[in-house]
């Protein structure tokens, strides 16, 4: 349970550092739903990156129960970088447009 909690903490708030830039363009603009939106995605994709982050560990322990001493999943890794990046890519991209 606090891996889960610490999870959902960390990544939330990685995307919301990541999501400051649209944040601030978004509040000059007035556009308190874009606001508000990037802050609820915010916090769905640390919750979904928080329940693969503890299924995984779940999974290497269960591995390493049964004997084995090669347990390794990448995979969540490789997914957590791949989620924090795209929407760091799309904070950006709706940032650069709000801006113009």
């Amino acid at each position: 349970m606090i891996t889960f909690l610490y999870s959902i903490l960390l990544y939330s708030g990685l995307l919301l550092i990541v999501a400051v830039p649209v944040i601030l363009v978004a509040r000059r603009r007035g556009k308190s739903s874009t606001i508000r939106n990037f802050i609820v995605g915010a916090t769905a994709t640390g919750s979904m990156l928080a329940i693969i982050k503890v299924s995984s560990d779940q999974a290497v322990q269960q591995c390493v129960d049964a004997g084995n001493t090669q347990c390794v999943d990448f995979g969540s890794t490789g997914m957590a970088v791949l989620f924090v990046g795209g929407y760091a890519v799309i904070a950006l991209g709706r940032a650069w447009v709000l801006s113009r």
